[in-house]
């Protein structure tokens, strides 16, 4: 049986300059804060040794906003936007710095 992972997305009150930021929370304690917080909470939840499926509410919501059936396939991607291609799922890599 697959293991289901419930996390809960906070948006913080104002955007920054590159958008929302948004907080994730899973087992009532902070987990990782993100404006990709779908993809960043799989990565957080796997390297915890978390496996299985990861799910994604909001407060006062009656069901999940969206899904991962594979933790490690969803800490594989991440959201990009473009002008030309506009949203899409890329491949994650990881902020090297400047």
């Amino acid at each position: 049986m697959t293991q289901i992972h419930d996390c809960t997305l906070v948006r913080r009150p104002s955007p920054g300059a590159s958008g929302y930021m948004y907080d994730v929370f899973y087992d009532g304690a902070w987990l990782v804060s993100s404006r990709d917080p779908e993809h960043a909470a799989c990565r957080a939840l796997e390297l915890r040794g978390h496996a299985g499926e990861a799910r994604f509410w909001r407060e006062g919501k009656d069901h999940y906003d969206s899904r991962f059936a594979c933790i490690r396939r969803g800490g594989a991607g991440s959201t990009q936007d473009s002008n030309r291609d506009g949203l899409r799922t890329v491949a994650y890599r990881p902020f090297e710095g400047v």
